[in-house]
């Protein structure tokens, strides 16, 4: 009798399945539940991802061991951000209070013309709100403040970000070991992918946020805008979000603008318009030649479905996540079917597999 008809092995193969199929519900329902977590999780693992980049760069440069290159690099990190806010901070908190405080006058036009309530105490709900649903920390400790609880989850990102990328190869291992040790090798180059993927694409929007608030800071001085470094240091974050990030930044330059006549916040939005059309044409593309390019279509769908799926923390990671989802759909999917059919010119996809980068994805 054929063992394709044997019963035994029919229903041991089927309860193999229904085992994995559940087991895969199972995994994707504690994911869903555990979201925030995982979500915090990933921007540990981009903050790990910087930390290495800035490692190897170092050791590239003074031929120092990759150890001894961590640690200048975490040592620079440091560095820099004492001196931004030894040299800055003083003057970026002042121009920031008086940034709130004029928020109320800044904001009663846009209420006059649209005929509706306060926008600043809808603001102060959102923003409470925001805190509030990407507070892990502060819904394990009970805590009631939202602010501390963010404060919390800030800072649990940045110390797992170091020991993950202090020992890298310990949590790639310990993923790999998860899989068939037939599928090992095609899993641990996946994630390798994904990880120069993710490193290349970091360093060229880290460069472009620094450009971005760089030209915002010396356009609005120039114009005369009062709390130019701010808004400057507001554009450069929000940079990190395509799309919504610059909108949402040029709002309370141009307010200010307004506060100094029509002209001014005229100038202040064409300042803000070139700044996002050099950034977008020029600036992005030379910065990450070497990373994934997404197609703009895809960055704002992924922003929207990130957004209402995990709300603002999935905002704010929408375009590293779609890199990532972009290299593992490459490898998983498109890399193997591209192989299958190599004989094939006519149903060649024309995929390069350098460097993660992907003419599918242009």
């Amino acid at each position: 009798m054929s063992t394709n008809c044997d019963p035994v092995a029919h229903s041991t193969r089927f309860i193999r399945r229904a085992t994995g199929v559940a087991v895969f519900g199972v995994l994707l329902v504690a994911g869903w539940y555990l979201r925030d977590l995982l979500l915090l999780v990933f921007a540990a693992t981009l903050f790990a991802c910087l930390l290495v980049s800035v490692s190897q760069f170092i050791a590239h440069l003074s031929r120092l061991p990759l150890g001894i290159a961590f640690g200048l690099s975490c040592l620079m990190t440091l560095l820099i951000a004492i001196g931004f806010f030894w040299l800055l901070g003083s003057q970026l908190r002042t121009q920031m209070m008086e940034l709130w405080e004029q928020l109320p006058e800044l904001l009663k036009p846009i209420e006059n013309a649209l005929n509706i309530g306060s926008v600043e105490e809808w603001l102060g709900d959102q923003l409470e709100t925001m805190l509030s649903q990407t507070s892990v920390m502060s819904r394990i400790a009970g805590l009631s403040s939202a602010a501390f609880g963010f404060l919390a989850n800030l800072v649990l990102v940045i110390v797992a970000g170091f020991y993950l990328a202090l020992q890298p190869d310990l949590y790639v291992r310990g993923i790999v070991k998860l899989f068939p040790q037939s599928k090992r090798p095609a899993v641990e180059n996946t994630l390798a992918d994904i990880g120069g993927s993710l490193r290349y694409w970091l360093i060229g929007q880290s460069l472009a946020m620094l450009v971005v608030a760089g030209l915002t800071y010396i356009g609005l001085a120039l114009i005369g805008v009062p709390s130019a470094l701010a808004l400057a240091v507001i554009a450069g974050l929000l940079e990190f979000i395509p799309f919504f990030g610059p909108i949402l930044a040029a709002v309370p330059a141009v307010a200010l603008g307004l506060g100094q006549g029509p002209h001014v916040a005229a100038y202040v939005a064409i300042l803000y318009l070139a700044i996002q059309q050099l950034e977008g044409n020029l600036i992005t593309p030379v910065i990450q030649q070497q990373s994934v390019s997404l197609p703009p279509a895809l960055t704002l769908f992924a922003i929207l479905a990130a957004g209402i799926l995990f709300g603002w923390l999935g905002i704010l990671l929408a375009t590293p996540l779609a890199v990532a989802l972009m290299v593992l759909v490459r490898e998983v999917w498109v890399a193997p079917i591209s192989t299958a059919r190599h004989d094939a010119p006519e149903a060649s996809l024309n995929i390069s597999l350098r460097s993660g980068k992907s003419r599918f994805l242009d």
